[in-house]
């Protein structure tokens, strides 16, 4: 049976796919020799591409989760995160690309009690997020795995996919200034492989709220202009740009990368106001293509134009 959609990445859940994939965790010994009473765990549609399940660690009964549909790279990441530093990400008790005789990737964790990040953080659910992003960045960097780059021109068809699904606002002048916008950012800030997908669903706490650090989950790395990172993170805001601790997230990571050494000094407001204004556009294109988005939410359509427009006025700095 296939268990993938269409589109080839995402897991189905339809109840015989979800018992096909339950035999082949029950026939996987590097599962089963560590969990225990594994079963389906429903989750909405438009939470990634894999599918979860529940278990019991088998020395302690403590709570497991069990993910099914992860891509090899997140596969390879969340092993080499876990061996270097296991408090960045959950517990990974079993991993691997095979369930019983189906190639599929997969990992099996510690639960994390706390999360994901949210209102209850009273806002420095913002900062937390932006503090973990770095220590991955300062982790991959001794990493030897490879990571996709980010481009101008993978950016650029990241933009262009967004106009052909009808993008709201100046989505075509922003792909039009591409060029000279990506010459100033990566002229002005370092790349680094990133998390790749730094939100706050993203993120877990083993204390209660407010309490940190954030913990990390789902690793999508890529090598881009760390700016990005933060960027993807703030466009989640953009239908509530006045929650606490939302903005300014470009100043906050690099204020994170300052205090870890990543860089040896904070780049210049004007720089971080502008990067933060046009990253965030770009990666508001690259959110309204998430399957999950309802792109007829009218303070969203009304938050992305308003992104848009804020970058294409501010030409501080753009030679």
């Amino acid at each position: 049976m296939n268990i993938y959609q269409p589109d080839g990445w995402n897991i189905r859940r339809e109840p015989p796919v979800i018992d096909t994939i339950l035999r082949s965790l029950h026939a996987t010994e590097a599962l089963t020799s560590r969990v225990k009473n594994i079963t389906y765990q429903p989750q909405s549609e438009n939470r990634g591409g894999g599918v979860h399940f529940a278990g019991l660690r088998r020395i302690d009964d403590s709570p497991v989760i069990i993910k099914v549909g992860a891509f090899r790279d997140e596969v390879s990441w969340t092993q080499a995160i876990a061996e270097r530093c296991p408090d960045l990400g959950a517990e990974l008790l079993a991993s691997g690309m095979q369930l019983g005789d189906r190639a599929v990737g997969w990992l099996a964790s510690r639960w994390i009690p706390y999360g994901p990040l949210g209102p209850l953080w009273h806002g420095n659910e913002f900062k937390l997020l932006m503090e973990a992003g770095v220590r991955f960045q300062a982790v991959a960097a001794g990493v030897d795995l490879p990571a996709p780059m980010m481009t101008e021109d993978r950016l650029r068809r990241v933009l262009q996919r967004a106009v052909a699904l009808d993008a709201p606002g100046e989505a075509r002048s922003l792909i039009e200034r591409l060029s000279t916008d990506w010459a100033w950012l990566t002229a002005r800030f370092s790349s680094a492989v990133c998390h790749g997908d730094l939100h706050l669903a993203n993120a877990l706490s083993h204390h209660p709220p407010p309490g940190g650090p954030a913990v990390l989950i789902d690793f999508q790395p890529i090598r881009q202009p760390w700016t990005l990172d933060a960027a993807y993170c703030h466009a989640f805001q953009i239908a509530d740009p006045t929650r606490p601790g939302s903005q300014r997230l470009v100043s906050l990571m690099a204020q994170a990368r300052y205090d870890a050494g990543l860089d040896d000094r904070l780049p210049e407001s004007h720089d971080l106001e502008r990067a933060e204004q046009v990253c965030r556009a770009w990666m508001a294109l690259r959110l309204w293509q998430n399957p999950g988005i309802d792109r007829t939410q009218r303070t969203f359509i009304e938050g992305i134009s308003g992104c848009i427009a804020s970058a294409l006025a501010n030409q501080h700095g753009v030679s």
